[in-house]
């Protein structure tokens, strides 16, 4: 009976220290508790990753494209994490990702929360695939009735393995060279092309810009003089004549 007793008795005393230590404190941080009790948690912000279509050589960047509201009036901070194919990137905790940290085929995913200091908002999430990057300076060398000629700088991923060329928006090759001759093509006709790069994964780069060219007329067929008339005259000559 003592022992129960004196645990009563302990369970008593621990629940008088607690019960002071708060009202000290209360006493201490009014505005603390006040706050703790009556803040309110700030409105979901809007995020958008750009660019839209991001390639291995653009910067990731998540932007707030609605800024979180916070009825209180309080001042407010965004956090960033970043997830690559799902995996948190612990070294990325601002909202950049640089371009040199991304492949092609990843997919990076931007994850945004607001807080005033009491309470976070929902969190937000944006996401893009990375793709490779398109060739570029595309030119047009040689334009005749029956060809057209392509070429273009060499791609900056070293995983290409083919430049697919596009005919208004059709594939008409595959290759690796960095130029092309096209013989496909008929007098008189302005044709669009484009080009993309392909890696050993299948994966596909955003389009080049775009080139027009239009082919001659075609010569027409050359035929030869007609056969002049002739005739000798005087009928009979002399050796006079």
């Amino acid at each position: 009976m003592r022992r129960i007793r004196s645990i009563r008795r302990s369970s008593k005393k621990g629940e008088m220290i607690a019960f002071v230590a708060v009202m000290v404190f209360i006493l201490i941080f009014p505005t603390a508790c006040y706050k703790s009790i009556n803040n309110h948690r700030p409105s979901t912000p809007e995020v958008a990753l750009s660019p839209a279509i991001p390639t291995t050589s653009d910067d990731l960047v998540c932007t707030i494209t609605a800024p979180s509201i916070d009825s209180d009036g309080d001042d407010l901070t965004y956090s960033y994490e970043w997830y690559k194919d799902g995996d948190l990137q612990l070294g990325v905790s601002d909202s950049i990702v640089d371009a040199e940290d991304t492949i092609a085929g990843e997919t990076w995913r931007c994850v945004v929360t607001a807080s005033d200091g009491w309470a976070a908002s929902r969190k937000v999430t944006a996401q893009a695939t990375i793709r490779l990057t398109g060739p570029s300076n595309l030119v047009v060398l040689v334009v005749s009735s029956a060809l057209v000629e392509l070429t273009w700088d060499p791609a900056t991923d070293t995983d290409v393995t083919a430049y697919k060329v596009y005919r208004d928006n059709i594939e008409v090759a595959s290759i690796t060279d960095t130029y092309y001759s096209d013989t496909a093509v008929s007098p008189g006709i302005t044709y669009t092309y484009w080009i993309t790069t392909q890696d050993v994964a299948g994966t596909e780069s955003a389009p080049s810009g775009s080139v027009q060219a239009t082919t001659s007329e075609e010569n027409p067929q050359n035929s030869p003089p007609t056969m002049p008339v002739v005739d000798v005259i005087p009928d009979n000559p002399l050796t006079t004549d």
